[in-house]
């Protein structure tokens, strides 16, 4: 195996996940602000095309494995709207959709990706700047739940920050 200089974006981004029992897909963010892949395996790893992704920049984005074969990555899409960028391992072949109830205003802060057990996504994001700021449910069909709103307070003045400190103040609920 050679040496390869990998061309690492401005805001450091990575994300991965398991592909099968000797795989590993990962993502991160190139000097161009694209997502690249690069596969990892126990034969060493190998850089792959860039994902097809119009990609907000210096947004999150987040791998899952929903196969063996593929990966679907999750990222914040220039149109507003988190897409789930679906890659077919076996084939090299990409299919790129809108996450229902995902259009925001400002670019989320971060975001969480989860497959119950059923293969229903839930999604989690943390909003810093609009609509109300908080953190966000988005159910599997588009429903849409505020669990908790920011808001900012003074720190305790034994701590190292100054300024103001963000906080989530958690709303209790139940989904309808």
């Amino acid at each position: 195996m050679g040496e390869a200089k990998l061309p690492i974006g401005e805001y450091r981004k990575l994300t991965g996940c398991w592909t099968s029992e000797e795989q590993i897909a990962l993502f991160f963010e190139n000097s161009t602000g694209q997502l690249q892949r690069l596969s990892v395996d126990a034969k060493g790893w190998k850089i792959l095309n860039q994902a097809a992704a119009r990609r907000e920049e210096a947004s999150p984005f987040v791998a899952m494995a929903c196969s063996f074969q593929t990966v679907t990555l999750f990222y914040c899409h220039e149109d507003k709207h988190l897409h789930r960028l679906t890659i077919d391992l076996k084939n090299d072949t990409c299919n790129d959709n809108i996450q229902q109830g995902t259009r925001f205003r400002a670019i989320p802060a971060d975001i969480m990706v989860v497959q119950a057990d059923n293969d229903d996504i839930w999604t989690y994001i943390l909003k810093g700047d609009d609509e109300p700021p908080g953190m966000y449910e988005i159910g599997p069909h588009g429903e849409r739940a505020v669990i908790g709103e920011t808001f900012e307070r003074n720190p305790v003045p034994s701590t190292l920050f100054s300024g103001k400190t963000k906080m989530i103040r958690i709303q209790g609920g139940q989904r309808n």
